[in-house]
């Protein structure tokens, strides 16, 4: 009688299990996804950070130099995480466009209006390139946990908008994003 009713449990257990793992697998998915958007959010904002240490002092939007180093680091770390540093390139390059649209855009509004007093100015390079240097890793390491995901477009597009709030940033630029997302998924 003991036997039949470990037999039971046993089968109870796997049964629960299976359908736990059933439903998680989805569910992180989705979590991943969501926390990959969280971080590119996150990345983005920072570029008010950037925008402010180069109006005050004086420093151009562009620097070319510093734009291949990000795209050189990106594309060598993705390749270390299986991801296809093509694609990498683009994903990246596509945030240095983001990144400056959204400098512009603050620069312009501070040349007209002036810069809040208030306003704490961090370091560019002692302060914010490392923190985005940190989240540009964390976000690669995100994307080799979503690659060949199955998550519907339709809940990633609506997690895109959703998550990416950064002023300045549009629809279409998030659809962009979600578009560089996909193609490195797929490689």
């Amino acid at each position: 009688m003991k036997k039949i009713i470990c037999f039971f449990l046993i089968i109870a257990a796997l049964t629960s299990f299976t359908a736990f793992a059933a439903k998680s697998a989805p569910e992180s998915a989705e979590a991943n996804f969501r926390n990959l958007c969280v971080l590119i959010n996150q990345r983005l904002s920072c570029m008010k950070d950037v925008a402010a240490y180069k109006h005050k002092n004086n420093i151009p939007i562009e620097d070319l130099a510093r734009e291949r180093i990000v795209l050189l680091n990106s594309t060598c770390d993705a390749a270390k995480f299986g991801l296809s540093p093509e694609a990498a390139k683009e994903f990246f390059q596509l945030q240095i466009n983001l990144a400056k649209k959204i400098q512009k855009n603050w620069i312009a509004k501070w040349s007209t209006e002036d810069m809040p007093e208030k306003f704490n100015c961090k370091d560019l390079k002692t302060e914010i390139r490392p923190e985005l240097i940190k989240i540009g890793r964390q976000i690669i390491l995100q994307l080799k946990s979503l690659k060949h995901s199955s998550l519907p477009l339709q809940v990633k597009q609506q997690i895109v908008i959703e998550k990416i709030n950064v002023k300045y940033i549009s629809k279409s630029d998030k659809l962009l994003l979600l578009k560089a997302i996909l193609k490195l998924q797929q490689q």
